[in-house]
């Protein structure tokens, strides 16, 4: 999922904005962060990104594995939403 989001936003601006863009740190101190962004207020928007297609990764599951007939595969993915959707990875 995590390769899936960054295909989504790379190519945006100047070939990758996620991997040239937005690791470049302007101000007193200009320079590129080449160890990451886990320091920067943009990793929050990326958890919650990656959170976003997580939930919707389990929905889809979910109904495709009912649709198949596969109820046991479906109510446990259910529950996994569920015990997701109360988790800190999914709360803003």
């Amino acid at each position: 999922m995590a390769r899936a989001i960054d295909d989504v936003y790379s190519g945006v601006v100047h070939g990758s904005l996620t991997s040239i863009m937005e690791l470049y740190e302007g101000g007193d101190r200009e320079r590129f962060r080449v160890h990451g962004m886990l320091d920067t207020p943009r990793i929050r928007t990326y958890r919650i990104e990656l959170a976003h297609y997580t939930h919707r990764a389990l929905n889809t599951l979910g109904v495709i594995a009912l649709y198949l007939g596969l109820v046991d595969l479906g109510d446990r993915l259910r529950e996994k939403r569920i015990a997701f959707e109360a988790s800190e990875a999914y709360q803003d």
